[in-house]
Formats: structure tokens, C-alpha cells, sequence
């Protein structure tokens, strides 16, 4: 990314892709195994009003 601002205008699909997977990755996380990484996953119990009550990620 060339400066804080080519950061601020990126949607979430841009963010997660050139910023947070590359970051997971680093941390250890195979996102390209379903079996250890879920998206966009329901949370139970969770109160969707007023968010999604959907988590981005999660392991397994």
C-alpha cells in the first residue's frame, strides 16, 4: 500500500485480502484448509441487531 490513505479507501474484500490473510498467514493459519478455517461463520447466541452476527474467521 503506498500510504494511509490507499488504506482508508479500501472495502472489506480489499482489506481482508491485502492486508488480514497475509497477516493470518504469517501467524500460522491455512486459509486454504476448510477443515482448520472458517468465514464468515454464524456465531450462536450472538444478537445480529445491529451487526451481521457473522465472524469473518475462525478456526477449528
Amino acid at each position: 500500500m503506498e500510504n494511509r490513505r490507499d488504506v482508508l479507501s479500501l472495502n472489506e474484500g480489499q482489506a481482508r485480502y491485502l492486508l488480514i490473510d497475509p497477516a493470518l498467514r504469517v501467524g500460522g493459519w491455512n486459509l486454504d484448509d476448510r477443515t482448520q478455517v472458517g468465514f464468515e461463520v454464524p456465531v450462536d447466541g450472538y444478537d445480529a441487531e445491529p451487526w451481521n452476527g457473522v465472524t469473518d474467521y475462525r478456526t477449528f
